[in-house]
């Protein structure tokens, strides 16, 4: 079984982020919204199993 390792996302960050995610819900749509904010968890789990992935949102 591959190592596991912890993904800490500090205050500031998750706080940052919550704000880009209300941003977007208010002055383009929730779906939208919603979408980032699903892919940002997603990306988050992936680095959880290899951190030294690098997370591009552009694929």
């Amino acid at each position: 079984m591959a190592e596991q390792y912890e993904v800490v996302v500090t205050n500031r960050a998750e706080k940052s982020l919550e704000a880009i995610v209300l941003y977007i819900e208010e002055n383009i749509s929730y779906s939208t919204a919603n979408k980032i904010r699903l892919g940002l968890l997603e990306e988050l789990e992936k680095l959880e199993l290899r951190p030294e992935k690098i997370v591009s949102f552009n694929q």
